[in-house]
């Protein structure tokens, strides 16, 4: 929205708009009480999972169950395996390749099954 300038020079002669602008507001005593510094009251914002929709709580839910499952996988492999697929993981190689996700976690590490299950046979 654009407002033309008020032109310099030229007096303003509507008075109500003159004397509200010089008015002091005032304050309601209610607003002046001191607050204590431990109320008993203090408002705590909603968690956010009652906020969710049934479809989003559910989609999470899955997403969740999916990260515990490859979590599991991960940790059922042996100590260095697991070490070198956390830091190729949190590379910038992987992230390239391989979406941020559950199911991309798992192709990652179905693909290193099967590097080692090649190499094993040759």
């Amino acid at each position: 929205m654009r407002f033309l300038k008020w032109p310099a020079g030229v007096k303003v002669t509507d008075l109500q708009t003159l004397e509200r602008l010089r008015k002091v507001p005032s304050v309601s005593e209610t607003a002046l009480e001191p607050m204590t510094l431990f109320s008993d009251a203090i408002h705590q914002p909603p968690k956010r999972s009652t906020l969710w929709t049934v479809e989003q709580a559910y989609s999470r839910n899955q997403r969740a169950k999916a990260w515990r499952k490859v979590r599991r996988m991960v940790e059922a492999l042996p100590e260095e395996e697991r070490a070198d697929f956390w830091a190729v993981w949190r590379g910038p190689a992987a992230r390239r390749f391989y979406a941020g996700t559950p199911e991309g976690a798992a192709k990652f590490l179905s693909e290193i099954a099967e590097n080692e299950a090649t190499n094993r046979t040759e």
